[in-house]
């Protein structure tokens, strides 16, 4: 460092010109290392706390204070040269400040309406709110109030149309699903009526009655043809050509009719008996079918409901949600 510097021909005057050639050649540490000389000499000099806030904040002039755009009174040097500098430079300073502080302010409330205008434009409760909020908190700004009344009347709106939708399209979703829970169980109810069907059918054996029917024949005809031998003995006093025309016609014929009878009687039983079975076995197919269709009827309602249950989950979570945005209007109203 040059020796002249500490001699005492160096005056406050003479660094604080220093300062200012430094603050013009963009050296602002060596400005402010200058203005702590100026310091050392006098710690109340307010024109050296003005160049170490100009150096601080990257300033070449006072002037250009006015330029900033936040406030500059959170500096150090700031409250000094409050503190020590003369009333004319706290004044200066002060307004310098004030102004930028309004500025700021102005800008602030420009950025928040115009905020609030692009939502204002929304379909949502939750963005009309927050438009809602911001109009009501500048208050006076611009057309704020008209635009806050505004919002309070589309937000109503819009809560009346969005609730009536959703709970008429819940009560509609809970309408299907009980149709289908309804139906079901009468899908149910007719499967279990099958089920038994096959149950108490699918092991259960005709009575095969043919045989019965043939010995049944059988007995009659012999029946028939001992009556007609009992007629015949019991006719002492036919003559012989009449007995021998009660032989050959009533008796003799009996045995192959009974023969003849009884064989038809047991073709035919067998028959009836075996289209029975037959019937039997096509009904239970018939059941088991139909079992089975309803079953999938049935699985596929059930499915069908299921997926009903979460878009009816999702309506009463958009009805929640939409009663939690309006909760939030409501809250601010109560506050204006």
């Amino acid at each position: 460092m040059n020796n002249t510097e500490t001699t005492p021909f160096v005056t406050e005057a003479s660094l604080l010109k220093r300062v200012q050639v430094f603050l013009e050649d963009g050296e602002f540490d060596r400005a402010d290392e200058y203005c702590e000389r100026v310091l050392d000499m006098n710690v109340e000099n307010g024109e050296a706390y003005l160049y170490k806030l100009l150096a601080s904040l990257r300033l070449t002039k006072k002037q250009e204070l006015s330029d900033l755009n936040e406030p500059f009174d959170s500096e150090a040097s700031y409250a000094k040269i409050m503190r020590y500098g003369n009333a004319q430079l706290k004044k200066e300073l002060a307004d310098i400040n004030a102004s930028i502080l309004a500025k700021k302010e102005e800008a602030e409330k420009n950025a928040s309406f115009e905020r609030a205008l692009q939502l204002s434009q929304n379909e949502s409760i939750a963005s009309l709110s927050e438009a809602y909020r911001i109009f009501i908190t500048l208050s006076d700004f611009e057309s704020a109030n008209e635009r806050s009344e505004e919002c309070k009347a589309k937000i109503e709106q819009l809560y009346d149309e969005s609730y009536n939708r959703l709970f008429m399209l819940a009560k509609e979703k809970e309408q299907a699903i009980n149709d289908l829970k309804y139906q079901n169980s009468t899908d149910l109810a007719e499967r279990e009526d099958y089920d038994r069907y096959i149950k108490e059918n699918q092991g259960k054996k005709l009575f095969d009655y043919s045989l019965l029917v043939a010995i049944c024949v059988c007995i009659t005809c012999i029946v028939l043809a001992a009556v007609n031998v009992r007629n015949f003995f019991l006719a002492t006093e036919l003559s012989l050509k009449t007995a021998a025309l009660c032989f050959f016609t009533r008796i003799l014929p009996a045995f192959p009719i009974t023969w003849v009878s009884t064989v038809l009687s047991f073709v035919i039983s067998k028959k009836i008996v075996k289209k029975q079975k037959k019937n039997l076995l096509e009904d239970i197919s018939t059941a088991a079918d139909r079992a089975r269709e309803i079953a999938g009827k049935v699985g596929r309602a059930e499915s069908e409901a299921l997926m009903l249950q979460k878009e009816l989950d999702g309506v009463l979570e958009a009805l929640r949600k939409l009663n939690e945005e309006y909760d939030v209007f409501l809250s601010l109203k109560e506050k204006q």
